[in-house]
């Protein structure tokens, strides 16, 4: 058994809107009060700020959601991420202790649905799944935990 997931295209969605929005709008309005209004060098914060803010929301973000990917085996559950720099961590199975998701206000629009994999003191989380990707997910690791606890384990 082998299934792949990759995060939601609502979550990077919503993030790129907050990555740029929330930061364009103060500054606009940092702007827009008369007393910071002639001062340069605050102005060219600002588009400096805004153009980042930008790159960010229209290409990092995208890019890392589309890099991001997780799999889970028989035997251990993988997490790669990264754009540049690509980590990957693994987690095996046979050593998993609690699974449980996290779901966020509104996370069927907006995507923001966690699930954290506990073992030993450690904690991986699978990030910005589908709700029904993530209660999959967690299916598949609770049967497995089940599945273990009833046999031991054979590296």
């Amino acid at each position: 058994m082998e299934k792949n997931y990759k995060p939601s295209r609502k979550a990077s969605i919503t993030l790129s809107l907050l990555v740029t929005a929330i930061p364009a709008a103060a500054v606009l309005y940092a702007l827009s009060t008369p007393s910071v209004r002639n001062k340069a060098y605050f102005i060219y914060t600002g588009i400096l700020l805004i153009v980042l803010c930008v790159f960010m929301g229209a290409v990092y973000i995208p890019l890392w959601f589309m890099k991001m990917s997780i799999r889970i085996t028989d035997r251990e559950v993988i997490f790669r991420s990264g754009i540049v720099i690509t980590a990957e961590r693994h987690m095996g199975i046979h050593s998993l202790e609690l699974v449980y998701i996290i779901k966020t206000p509104f996370s069927g629009c907006t995507g923001f649905n966690f699930v954290s994999l506990c073992v030993y003191g450690k904690r991986l989380v699978l990030p910005f799944l589908d709700i029904c990707d993530a209660e999959e997910a967690a299916d598949i690791l609770q049967k497995s935990l089940a599945k273990r606890e009833e046999e031991p384990y054979e590296p």
